[in-house]
């Protein structure tokens, strides 16, 4: 989702297909979130820990921590089954 949704006019939602792939993690967050961590720290955040529970709550957090000025909303998927090197 890369534009607001149902707000004014019905817009298009933006949709892109993507190969899924045992250990891909799919990131959707509000600016709350990119407005507050750079990518790298989001991109360190998100490739630390199994369990996409608690890195959701260490994104939100690390922004929390620093003032988040907006809303912070995340969702994090991790594709499961074996890794593939």
């Amino acid at each position: 989702i890369t534009r607001a949704l149902g707000v004014g006019p019905r817009p298009e939602a933006d949709v892109v297909l993507l190969p899924v792939v045992p250990g891909d993690r799919f990131l959707a967050c509000s600016d709350g979130l990119t407005g507050e961590l750079g990518d790298a720290q989001i991109g360190q955040l998100l490739a630390t820990g199994d369990d996409a529970g608690q890195v959701a709550a260490e994104l939100t957090g690390a922004a929390e921590s620093v003032g988040a000025r907006d809303n912070v909303t995340v969702v994090l998927a991790s594709v499961g089954g074996p890794a593939v090197p």
